[in-house]
């Protein structure tokens, strides 16, 4: 691949170079998409890969790391982020959508992200950068990994504001409560590095953006990997976009049936409770 100078050259010579994922980029104009209260459905067949990920495989290690570059696809190319690396997403749920594994096939754990996300940012300060935490939406739970993309599209980055309850101040940064949304969130604002704040723990899905000079970091604290309707054919498998209210529903049936009520009350089922939240952060010392 030829040298680029941004990553939206690194995206653009990808697809190029690698036809099967520019199918799946150009069926994603296609996608459909509809509003439900706060909240956004999109019914995208593609991601039946990650929603119907069986974790269990990847944990025992029973299927090979897709992460690891020796099982990547010949025409999956790299920028090297120093321990880590940027992919293009070939299942993607963003207009841009990127992985970013280490480099060593190591499980899935925040704490391993030190410096990591100021380089994404340094790179593409546009970008919006998450997480999904090893029993929270993660796909490849034994293998490491960011993802980021396309920012501004996740109706809880109009929404996080509008209702802030700020509770503590910790390192620069405040923290507080998003309220009134479907459910309970922690807001972090400043200079976060959320990667080494001691009160996340690992069962938590993260989305951080900067929005005029500051760093915002929402994070959704998981009580649960998926809900009860995963099992009895609803195929909702939640992680850091969902929880953002970008719901994805591989199954048209789902796209079609689910409601306002439906959504709202899945994000709720596999989140902690805003008690359980705000306890969490009442400890911050």
């Amino acid at each position: 691949m030829e040298r680029t100078n941004t990553i939206k050259d690194f995206f653009d010579q990808q697809l190029r170079l690698w036809p099967e994922a520019l199918a799946r980029y150009e069926a994603l104009k296609n996608v459909k998409a509809r509003q439900v209260g706060q909240l956004l459905l999109q019914h995208n067949p593609a991601r039946i890969v990650s929603t119907g990920a069986d974790i269990k495989k990847a944990v025992s290690g029973k299927r090979p790391c897709f992460l690891c570059s020796s099982n990547r696809p010949k025409e999956q190319f790299a920028v090297d982020l120093g321990c880590a690396e940027i992919l293009v997403n070939p299942y993607p749920i963003l207009h841009q959508h990127y992985t970013i594994p280490l480099k060593l096939h190591k499980p899935q754990e925040i704490s391993l992200f030190e410096e990591c996300i100021s380089a994404i940012f340094d790179l593409d300060s546009s970008l919006m950068i998450f997480y999904n935490g090893p029993h929270c939406g993660a796909s490849a739970p034994d293998h490491a990994h960011l993802q980021a993309g396309t920012s501004g599209l996740l109706p809880i980055q109009r929404l996080w504001n509008n209702d802030v309850e700020w509770l503590k101040e910790y390192n620069g940064t405040q923290v507080g409560l998003v309220k009134a949304y479907a459910c309970p969130v922690i807001a972090v604002k400043g200079k976060p590095r959320i990667e080494t704040l001691p009160f996340i723990g690992n069962d938590v899905n993260i989305i951080t953006w900067l929005e005029q000079g500051e760093q915002i970091a929402l994070l959704f604290p998981r009580s649960k990997h998926r809900p009860a309707c995963y099992d009895h054919g609803t195929l909702v498998s939640p992680g850091a976009l969902d929880m953002g209210g970008l719901i994805i529903t591989p199954q048209e049936k789902d796209f079609n049936e689910l409601d306002e009520k439906a959504v709202t009350d899945i994000l709720k089922e596999v989140s902690m409770t805003e008690t359980e939240v705000r306890n969490i952060i009442n400890k911050i010392r």
